[in-house]
């Protein structure tokens, strides 16, 4: 049996995950499932109090182990002090598994840390402006150094593997990629009870698109409002629903200024959205529209494919990987592309069905339980 320890801060963020959110939530769920592994979680007294009515049944039924002080404090010190050790506090375990670029010190046992992305230290990404302070850029660089001392590391996609070996040199042999799933929850069909929440939001069955993420640069909000303008130059009015609540101030205020300008611009911005909620727009929507220029790795593409409903991707970092032959891919350095793409789906029902049966057999490959195994695996060759 492996003693593993997660190590995830804070956890009270896992309450409305993000990509990085719920594969913490959804690896700490399946080591706790796995049959070799026994699973515990680090956390702090007060986090725990805050928290342990809120969190997923799988991850607050968990064993836990204690750290001292508050939550930020307790996070600097494991991560900025050589000398204080997190296993300090669990004598007993194998590994401590970091979920995100979190390397915490361990005295003992191994230490594996999961990098989602090489996001901070690339250059220019085209399209998207540079905005990393210099404080930015030294602690990433302090980060970094952590994860190299590590005794495993891993990443999500062969994308990000492939850009930690280019960017800084790390051998290959010492990175595995174990990747993402999909939650179980979100593999539906269209219910006739979805007609409340559809109701809710002003929109129908198959008549509107959906877009997750946010008007940022790197989820390219900005192709995103220009394909929007010329689908209604076109006469292609249908709702563009976005969800997400962190903007982008710039793309923000564009948006405000076009809808200020012409209060029939499809695009309607909906803030966070529970994830009931986000299964019933997923599954009810012509197509997943996913503009990103920069991901490493793009869970809502598997998610719209367990929800039955067709992908339309960018080409860039990790999306091919993921999508593969399974959704409409465009080239994300014009809106005219994926204006194009938005048109073949709401148009032609016969190719959306066919991209909607490719996903569904993709999908069936990327599961949570999977993930943890290739973990699990990556962490026995080293015991």
């Amino acid at each position: 049996m492996m003693r593993i320890g997660v190590y995830f801060s804070p956890w009270g963020r896992s309450l409305s995950p993000t990509g990085v959110g719920r594969h913490a939530v959804e690896m700490t769920s399946a080591l706790a499932a796995h049959p070799e592994v026994e699973a515990s979680r680090f956390t702090t007294r007060g986090e725990y109090e805050r928290n342990k009515n809120k969190l997923p049944a799988a991850i607050a039924s968990l064993p836990v182990r204690l750290l001292p002080g508050g939550e930020k404090f307790s996070r600097w010190m494991l991560m900025g002090l050589p000398f204080w050790k997190v296993d300090d506090h669990a004598t007993d375990l194998d590994w401590v598994y970091c979920t995100k670029e979190q390397p915490v010190a361990t005295r003992r046992c191994k230490l594996a840390v999961n990098v989602h992305d090489a996001l901070p230290f690339e250059g220019d990404v085209p399209g998207m402006p540079r905005r990393r302070s210099w404080r930015k850029r030294f602690k990433w660089n302090r980060i970094l150094a952590r994860v190299r001392n590590a005794d495993l590391i891993t990443t999500v996609s062969e994308f990000t593997k492939n850009r930690l070996v280019d960017l800084f040199g790390i051998n290959e042999d010492r990175i595995a990629v174990i990747g993402n799933g999909v939650s179980d929850e979100y593999f539906r069909s269209p219910q006739s009870g979805d007609s409340e929440v559809l109701q809710r939001f002003g929109v129908e069955q198959q008549q509107y698109f959906l877009a997750v993420g946010s008007l940022t640069w790197r989820k390219g909000g900005d192709i995103l409002l220009d394909a929007a303008n010329q689908l209604k130059d076109r006469r292609l009015a249908m709702p563009i629903l976005v969800t997400g609540r962190r903007h982008d101030a710039d793309l923000l205020a564009r948006y405000e200024a076009q809808r200020e300008r012409d209060p029939s611009f499809p695009i309607r911005l909906l803030g966070y959205m529970a994830d009931d909620v986000q299964r019933i727009l997923m599954s009810n929507a012509v197509a997943l529209v996913f503009p990103t220029r920069y991901e490493g790795f793009g869970i809502p593409a598997l998610e719209a494919m367990a929800a039955e409903t067709m992908v339309i991707s960018s080409t860039t970092s990790a999306m091919p990987e993921v999508v593969g032959d399974a959704g409409m891919m465009f080239d994300p350095l014009t809106a005219e592309s994926l204006v194009q793409c938005m048109r073949q789906a709401a148009e032609e029902k016969e190719l959306r069905n066919q991209f909607i049966e490719r996903g569904r057999l993709r999908v069936q490959d990327f599961r949570w339980s999977h993930c943890a195994e290739r973990l699990v695996n990556a962490m026995r060759k080293l015991n």
